[in-house]
């Protein structure tokens, strides 16, 4: 009887062992992972205020930059709501793309990959998409309460 107690106790340790760490990999780690990313995306969004081409105007400029966050945590929020690899990827050619000029086409092109990235991106682009002439005769300075420079 003792010998079965001695055996079930070490178990029982690598049972509770084992879920943890099934808990910290298929959980915690994804959850973590998505909001790094997050975060530095949405800074990323917001830098894009201080970028502005001199032929669009300060209203304009904030209307896509809040749209194009209102985008980001409408649609990417959640980390069940996004392809981690294609997240990944845009993450860091959005960073590069930073480096160089910044535009309404680059404005496009984030939305654009939110189609692809985020369950909801297709549906959100499709009704809210900030490039749009008919969303950018909307744009006034103070909008989105987002400094522009």
């Amino acid at each position: 009887m003792k010998t079965r107690h001695l055996l079930i106790v070490p178990l029982v340790f690598a049972a509770l062992v084992g879920s943890g760490v099934a808990l910290r990999v298929k959980v915690v780690q994804p959850v973590q992972s998505h909001k790094d990313w997050f975060h530095r995306v949405r800074t990323e969004i917001y830098s894009i205020a201080d970028k502005r081409p001199t032929d669009v105007s300060r209203g304009q400029w904030e209307f896509m930059v809040g749209w194009t966050v209102n985008l980001h945590g409408n649609t990417a929020g959640d980390h069940r709501q996004v392809d981690a690899q294609i997240a990944a990827v845009f993450a860091d050619e959005f960073e590069q793309k930073l480096h160089g000029p910044v535009d309404l086409s680059t404005f496009d092109w984030i939305w654009d990959q939110y189609e692809k990235l985020a369950e909801g991106g297709k549906r959100y682009s499709d009704k809210f998409r900030p490039t749009r002439p008919a969303n950018l005769a909307e744009a006034g300075e103070g909008c989105f309460g987002i400094p522009v420079k």
